[in-house]
């Protein structure tokens, strides 16, 4: 599983190696104000055809491998009319299911600095749809200045070690990303109970996404239950090279 801005550059690079395997005598004459205009809206996709148009505009202004190295090595440009602060929010899966969370991004947001993201995963995930950010107790010890930090939600309906919270953690980050600075290597999912067990099965399942995973009194075995309702097999492999800082008390 590539990051979304990963994904767009490689769907760059095969297409740019096409053009030049079948063109490779052509001189390539660039369209600045074209190619600037395309690579914003390439950043700026939110669906696999928006990529694919801004692909193909890319491509038909016929950019210098040089030029278009310079363009993607740069990235994208960051706006500093953003929210900051605490905000409640929501997004939905493509089935329509609606997930809330809690977004918190320090007042001395700067988007020309890469800021860690930090998403925390609750405990008591088999009650009902909880509301109004309740899911998530004493907050402010969780707060840094230096980082992004969010705490999405979790209910019987929707827990941490189903399908349905793979693509809402997935989609949460492409969002994030999609509005502010980011730093890809430096995205941690942390848990707290529900929530450790929540953060084992996304290690397990979608691993790539995630630069290490902290998990308080939370068990890998519960994922093996039955009775727990998970969703697919566990893929140990996927463990491999992945940080873990790991805490559980005698009485956990």
């Amino acid at each position: 599983m590539c990051s979304q801005n990963t994904w767009r550059v490689l769907r760059l690079a095969y297409a740019m190696s096409a053009v030049m395997i079948v063109g490779a005598a052509t001189t390539l004459i660039s369209a600045n104000e074209s190619l600037d205009g395309a690579i914003t809206a390439l950043w700026a996709a939110e669906s696999e055809s928006a990529i694919a148009k801004a692909v193909n505009e890319i491509v038909a202004t016929n950019p210098s491998v040089d030029e278009l190295w310079e363009m993607l090595h740069t990235g994208r440009e960051y706006s500093a009319q953003v929210p900051t602060g605490r905000h409640l929010r929501s997004r939905r899966n493509r089935d329509g299911l609606e997930h809330a969370y809690v977004l918190h991004v320090p007042t001395s947001y700067d988007p020309r600095t890469s800021y860690p993201l930090r998403v925390y995963l609750h405990g008591g995930v088999m009650r009902p749809r909880p509301a109004d950010g309740e899911w998530w107790r004493s907050e402010e010890r969780w707060l840094r200045d230096d980082a992004i930090v969010v705490a999405p939600a979790s209910w019987n309906e929707s827990v941490w070690w189903q399908r349905s919270q793979i693509e809402n953690l997935a989609g949460l980050l492409i969002d994030l990303k999609r509005v502010y600075n980011i730093d890809e290597n430096r995205a941690y999912l942390l848990g707290v109970s529900d929530g450790a067990t929540g953060a084992y099965y996304q290690a397990f399942k979608a691993t790539t996404v995630w630069a290490g995973f902290l998990v308080f009194i939370g068990h890998p075995a519960v994922l093996s239950s039955p009775r727990s309702g998970v969703d697919g097999e566990m893929h140990v492999v996927n463990l491999r090279g992945k940080p873990f800082f790991v805490v559980n008390g005698a009485q956990d």
